[in-house]
Order: structure tokens, then C-alpha cells, then sequence
């Protein structure tokens, strides 16, 4: 392209890389036009993968991160919401550090039932 070019968009007269993904969704565009768009978004993706193995268990690991942690989206929004915050049950979070001695001191208390349940072994019914 000449410097005397009026182009606003320089890169606009070069073709798309077949190398990359949008490169490869231009070329997939120009041919498959009977495909939608989310047609087309994914014939790139295996095309540009060239290992459906390997395409197939990204696309699954992300779709599934996506909706396991997208779950608890509306609720970490609504968390965030001041008219929601008079509806909460538990005001005061607890720590990490409180919830550790927590889980700790009751493992040793559930250790110390079952080697009483071990030593007694005519005991009908579990103690709590």
C-alpha cells in the first residue's frame, strides 16, 4: 500500500491470515453462507484445530468452566444489590481461618466418637 493512499483503514485491503482462527471464520464465511453465525464460529474452531480430539475437549472444558462458575453469577450480582440485603439470612461471613479451626476441632471430636464406638462393641445404636 502507497503512502498516498486516502484509506481511513489501513489494513483494510489486506486478506484475513488463513493461520488464525478469524482467518479461518472469513474463509468459512465466504463459502458456507447457508450456515448462522454459531454454525460458522464452530466449523472455525475444528477447522482451525485440526484435531477434533483435541478441539472437542477444550471446547467441552470451557463450556463447562462457563456454566459451573456462570451459575453463581446472578447470585454474586444479587449479593451485590442494597435492596436485596435486608432478605440475607447470615449477615456476618465467616473466615477461612474460623471455618478451618471450625472443621479441625469437629474432626477431632468425631475421631475420638468413633474410637469409643470401636471399644464398645455391644453398642446397639450410634451416640451423637
Amino acid at each position: 500500500m502507497s503512502r498516498n493512499s486516502t484509506t481511513a483503514f489501513p489494513f483494510a485491503n489486506q486478506t484475513a491470515h488463513i493461520d488464525t482462527y478469524w482467518g479461518q471464520f472469513e474463509e468459512i464465511s465466504k463459502y458456507n453462507v447457508s450456515l448462522n453465525y454459531l454454525e460458522r464460529l464452530w466449523l472455525a474452531w475444528y477447522t482451525y484445530m485440526q484435531n477434533d480430539v483435541l478441539a472437542t475437549g477444550i471446547m467441552s472444558f470451557v463450556m463447562h468452566e462457563v456454566v459451573y462458575f456462570g451459575r453463581s453469577l446472578p447470585w454474586i450480582i444479587i449479593d451485590c444489590l442494597p435492596m436485596f440485603r435486608r432478605y440475607k439470612i447470615q449477615n456476618v461471613r465467616v473466615t477461612a481461618e474460623a471455618d478451618w479451626e471450625l472443621n479441625m476441632s469437629n474432626s477431632r471430636v468425631n475421631s475420638k466418637k468413633s474410637q469409643r464406638r470401636k471399644s464398645n462393641g455391644n453398642a446397639r445404636c450410634w451416640s451423637c
